[in-house]
């Protein structure tokens, strides 16, 4: 695929509380402007607002987002998720495009997609074989996927995109940057030579689940955007360390199951592990930039966010690297 374009208009890094909106005010435009049943219950999420509601296809999500979007960004979400459609993974599908509604005296982007029904990972009583295929699944699906994809709202700054991974930590953690200075490193000197293209960019326990029928699932499609490929495998592997009885087994299982659909390149092989580390670092980093307002969602992460940072720093670089491009190539 050719390098995406670069965009004149840019995403900055979101920052601030999430929007401020009250369920009876979301309940008030989706059941008079959508046609949308009962309200169910507010989901969690890190930077937007989340409600479930009834609907006649079935339950649905009205996904209220950050003010910091902007409206490219929102729209290549979506077309990000109607192209993942064709992968082997499920899916939301977009319900209401995405328009602009007025709750109180601000404006805010919204739109709506079906719930899929199931069990995230996070929510399952433990991280075993399973759950570690369906992470790398679903991040190999992804990358395959959106392999092909592109759109202008797709080029942004983001501050979990790993490709600032080094400006987000200085910026907001300065301590957490050394700790990880030799990875920071190590990603420096491969950068040129890793392949970039769009990816999902939060394959996650959070985002991944299992459906009542076993089918592995992929959610949010928030976090999309252009970045190294490989950062699609890194995101997905790092969210099982501190989580497992044996952290270098689950990472493996992982990349096993990834490497099954995708083929990286030695030098993508080289970056996974300190692409890693780095992600624990930036989770652990931009834990507390909530915007003053208290966010379950984010505290409940937390301590499984310093667990995996913790494990990451435990285990040796070059061994990890060494592990990680054997399974890859078995």
């Amino acid at each position: 695929m050719d390098e995406p374009s670069e965009s004149s208009e840019v995403q900055t890094w979101l920052a601030g509380a999430r929007p401020r909106v009250s369920a009876d005010e979301v309940t008030a435009t989706a059941q008079g402007r959508w046609g949308l049943g009962a309200f169910v219950k507010e989901l969690g999420s890190h930077q937007d607002r989340n409600f479930l509601f009834e609907s006649a296809r079935g339950p649905v999500i009205v996904k209220i987002a950050n003010p910091s979007w902007q409206r490219a960004a929102l729209d290549a979400q979506t077309a990000a998720m109607r192209t993942a459609a064709a992968s082997d993974v499920v899916v939301p599908t977009l319900v209401q495009e995405v328009t602009t509604e007025r709750f109180v005296d601000q404006e805010y982007l919204a739109h709506v997609v079906t719930f899929i029904e199931g069990e995230t990972l996070f929510d399952r009583s433990a991280v075993g074989p399973a759950e570690c295929r369906a992470l790398g699944l679903a991040a190999g699906e992804m990358v395959r996927t959106l392999s092909g994809f592109s759109h202008p709202g797709a080029v942004r700054e983001s501050e979990w995109d790993l490709r600032s991974a080094e400006a987000v930590l200085e910026q907001k953690n300065p301590a957490l940057r050394e700790a990880v200075s030799p990875s920071l490193d190590r990603v420096a000197a491969l950068s040129t030579r890793l392949p970039i293209q769009v990816i999902h960019g939060d394959i996650s326990d959070s985002n991944v689940l299992l459906t009542r029928t076993d089918e592995v699932a992929v959610i949010d499609f928030g976090d999309i955007g252009v970045s190294w490929r490989c950062a699609e495998l890194a995101v997905g592997a790092a969210c099982v360390l501190g989580k497992t009885t044996d952290d270098v087994d689950a990472v493996i299982a992982v990349v096993e199951s990834f490497a099954d659909r995708i083929t990286l390149t030695e030098d993508e092989l080289s970056a996974v592990w300190s692409l890693m580390v780095l992600r624990t670092a930036v989770l652990l980093a931009t834990g507390d930039d909530d915007g003053g307002e208290p966010n379950a969602y984010t505290r409940e992460r937390e301590a499984f966010e310093r667990a995996g940072f913790a494990a990451a720093q435990a285990l040796d670089a070059d061994q990890m690297e060494r592990r990680i491009r054997s399974a890859a190539s078995r």
